[in-house]
């Protein structure tokens, strides 16, 4: 009998790799929890017309975050004239990889999409119906952050800035620390 040669031990051995990673892959992504553990300012606010103040992250129980805060809307949100931009990184081998940077037409109408429960649980908390946001004064509290996203993601510890822009012109910016966990 023929021992098998050089080129198909690399074949077998590359087959091999190629299924091991395939079932690793499946369990890097699934049902999961989406925990937003910190917010931030963004290092310059000036000239924002969305003023966020007094806020904080409450650890309601080990699965649970809760919202507390202020928002303050200096101008009416409008669908068609309000975009998002948002930068994820994504912690690992010690740092933090920038993994995916997109600009985001129709704001409100957008973020519905991206996490539906979520983006309800704000609204119905500051007792608005959809856009226009109206100008005014805003209060958190008890919010939960679970953030639901409507697209799976991998796993792992994630970091966003998430800027907001009306007309071209920066209006908002928020930094969150997002950790996606597998559910038990």
């Amino acid at each position: 009998m023929k021992t098998p040669g050089k080129n198909t031990e690399i074949i077998i051995s590359f087959l091999l790799l190629s299924l091991i990673w395939n079932l690793e892959c499946r369990e890097m992504s699934g049902p999961s929890m989406n925990l937003v553990k910190k917010i931030e300012k963004c290092d310059s606010t000036e000239g924002h017309t969305i003023k966020v103040e007094k806020y904080r992250i409450n650890r309601y129980n080990q699965t649970v975050y809760t919202y507390d805060g202020n928002i303050e809307l200096q101008t009416e949100l409008r669908d068609e004239d309000t975009e998002i931009n948002i930068m994820v990184e994504k912690w690992g081998n010690g740092g933090w990889k920038r993994n995916f940077l997109r600009r985001i037409p129709n704001a409100c109408s957008s973020a519905e999409k991206f996490a539906p429960n979520y983006v309800q649980s704000i609204m119905k908390q500051a007792n608005i119906t959809g856009c226009p946001i109206p100008a005014g004064h805003y209060e958190a509290k008890d919010l939960v952050v679970n953030v639901d996203v409507a697209y799976p993601i991998p796993y792992g510890l994630y970091r966003s800035q998430v800027d907001m822009f009306k007309n071209g012109t920066i209006i908002f910016c928020i930094r969150f620390i997002l950790d996606i966990v597998p559910l038990d």
